[in-house]
């Protein structure tokens, strides 16, 4: 194993075991936040009257500025599935009597995984809380474990802030680098988000939600600012010349979801795409390993090439498993490729452009995704193909980064900056697009990053690693 592979896979234990508990700010360290409403929109939610901004220098703390109805000495919002703090102000027992005991029973708060809803609600109405919040008072723990109870525990929404929390818990994210607020006769408004950008089929939405002041939520308007772009979002080495198709939920001819619910066959046609995304990075590794060898480099490099193309090839298998458990009815196809993607070997400029994009930026985000998945999904189906692809993936990282330091004494000044212009570009590219919230199945059941998790992960590789 490389030096880098080591690096690397210690980088991204470390950073994909972190909560997001003291994140939320330096989203600007890298490829700082962008806004999203650009391409492929049908318009926007008018910002008349909207002169609040919920967010604090370009980025949402759930946290700060609430004001519940009796002061607190500390907050966090935890997940249900693995009790991981996303969130937290304050210090917890600080002011207890009896800080022993305060702890213990602040860490046996966690009120349980609840799989379905409750007496008289069905699953189409009030969505289920996938988080809730713990604070203490003094010696009192107090634990809120439903979006009603959190409502009841900031009432009377006085301010954007306690309004925003509880249009962010239901999965409504925040665009923060323009207003998004405005006070109402019954309460406020907030302007959010939905949805992802991410492969055809999906869009983004943009949202004026109102709140009122005993913390009832509505959403008053809807429009599409994006539609999906089928190339979108690859997190992993894309050949040039990939071509992408859509790939649907079930079969187009209307095929029946044959396993799991409807959101498991969302999940099962996320894994379809990726399946796809694997393949063409067959093709990926395939050209380098060909150029590698045609340009002299160390025979190392061109046959740890060859094996990631072999290990791509598996990966593709092991994500059409998860499709196809998971009720997907996609059919999952060799990827097409262009004239492009087919050509002679490229000069070691060409070649090395296209390394820091998809290799150091992004298969290293992916590399520390999956690595994510493997250590927070609880699907143990989802764990144990993880935990190989995360081994792999963090192989190829290492691969690309190696690669890189290979190239660079063979570039003139001028190349080197460009690739470094490059690898800036593809980190900023690569947070806008994951800017918008993960599908709840996926977070949950699959481990994926969240969205405040996904920007800390970001922030944690532009210091670490990509800043260097």
């Amino acid at each position: 194993m490389s030096q880098s592979f080591e690096r690397l896979k210690h980088l991204f234990r470390n950073v994909a075991a972190l909560s997001t508990a003291s994140v939320f700010a330096g989203a600007a360290a890298c490829g700082g936040p962008t806004d999203n409403d650009d391409g492929g929109g049908t318009g926007e939610i008018s910002r008349d009257g909207f002169s609040l901004n919920v967010c604090d220098r370009n980025v949402y703390k759930p946290l700060e500025g609430l004001t519940p109805t009796q002061s607190v000495d500390f907050m966090e919002i935890r997940k249900r599935f693995d009790n991981s703090a996303l969130a937290s102000r304050g210090t917890a027992c600080g002011a207890a009597s009896n800080a022993p005991a305060c702890t213990d029973a602040l860490a046996r708060s966690n009120p349980g995984v609840e799989s379905s809803p409750p007496p008289g609600q069905t699953p189409d109405q009030e969505p289920r809380w996938r988080r809730y919040l713990v604070a203490t008072r003094g010696d009192e723990v107090m634990t809120v474990s439903s979006l009603e109870a959190l409502a009841g525990f900031l009432a009377p929404i006085d301010n954007a802030k306690d309004a925003a929390l509880l249009a962010n818990q239901r999965d409504y994210a925040f665009d923060c680098t323009r207003p998004n607020a405005r006070q109402t006769p019954d309460g406020w408004e907030l302007i959010a988000r939905t949805g992802s950008g991410c492969g055809e089929g999906n869009e983004i939405r943009e949202h004026r939600i109102a709140v009122t002041t005993s913390g009832a939520v509505a959403d008053r308007e809807s429009v599409v600012v994006e539609r999906g772009d089928p190339g979108s979002c690859a997190i992993g080495r894309r050949p040039e010349g990939f071509v992408p198709r859509a790939l649907a939920a079930a079969d187009a001819t209307g095929g029946t979801i044959v396993s799991g619910t409807e959101a498991e066959a969302s999940l099962g046609a996320e894994f379809a795409a990726m399946a796809e995304l694997e393949a063409a990075s067959v093709f990926a590794f395939e050209r380098l390993a060909d150029e590698l060898a045609s340009h002299g480099a160390p025979a190392a490099l061109v046959a740890e090439a060859r094996r990631s193309a072999w290990d791509e090839v598996a990966h593709t298998g092991m994500m059409k498993d998860l499709a196809e458990h998971f009720g997907s009815q996609a059919a999952v196809s060799w990827p097409t490729m262009s004239a492009a993607g087919t050509s002679g070997a490229r000069d070691l400029f060409a070649i090395a452009v296209e390394n820091a994009v998809e290799g150091c930026v992004r298969e290293t985000f992916g590399a520390l995704q999956a690595t994510h998945q493997a250590l927070h999904a609880v699907h143990p189906f989802v764990v144990s193909v993880m935990r190989t692809i995360a081994e792999d993936e963090t192989r190829h990282a290492a691969l690309a980064w190696d690669v890189a330091a290979w190239i660079e004494p063979h570039l003139s000044t001028d190349q080197r900056n460009a690739v470094c212009a490059a690898r800036k570009h593809a980190i900023q590219t690569l947070r806008a697009e994951l800017a918008t919230a993960q599908a709840p199945t996926a977070v949950t059941l699959a481990g994926a990053p969240d969205q405040a998790e996904t920007q800390r992960m970001i922030d944690a590789l532009c210091t670490e690693l990509w800043a260097a």
